[in-house]
């Protein structure tokens, strides 16, 4: 049988629901053969994702990466949780800070499937580009 990784998350996702912690744990371990029986062990990453992406609809999670050239502050970064928060209506925002040490300044703010381009290399090209006309 050859099962997708949203197809392997899916069922993962549906056995794990309102399990308590032994029973999860015995569920991965058979899940784990079922991967290895199958011969579908190249999958795991993908089906981590797809699986991940299950739990945060599920659960009304979105997750967002903020990219900046140095390390956000605590104040900042509960300022962009709330304004994602109130942008996707979501419960919780994972928010992880990915440090880019080729950016000038600024930040870029990725989040379901939109992208805030504050970068400072954005800013510059737009002025070029206004300058220009």
């Amino acid at each position: 049988m050859n099962l997708k990784p949203k197809q392997y998350a899916q069922a993962l996702y549906e056995a794990l629901k309102d399990k308590d912690e032994k029973q999860i744990r015995n569920i991965i371990d058979n899940f784990a053969r079922v991967l290895v029986n199958n011969q579908d062990t190249t999958k795991k990453s993908k089906i981590i994702e797809k699986f991940n992406d299950i739990w945060n609809q599920e659960n009304n999670i979105t997750e967002a990466r903020v990219i900046t050239s140095v390390n956000v502050d605590k104040d900042i970064l509960e300022a962009l949780n709330s304004y994602i928060s109130q942008k996707t209506q979501a419960n919780k925002v994972k928010i992880e800070n990915q440090l880019n040490k080729d950016m000038l300044g600024g930040v870029i703010i990725r989040y379901e499937d939109k992208i805030i381009d504050a970068s400072l290399k954005s800013r510059v090209k737009e002025l070029k580009n206004k300058l220009i006309k």
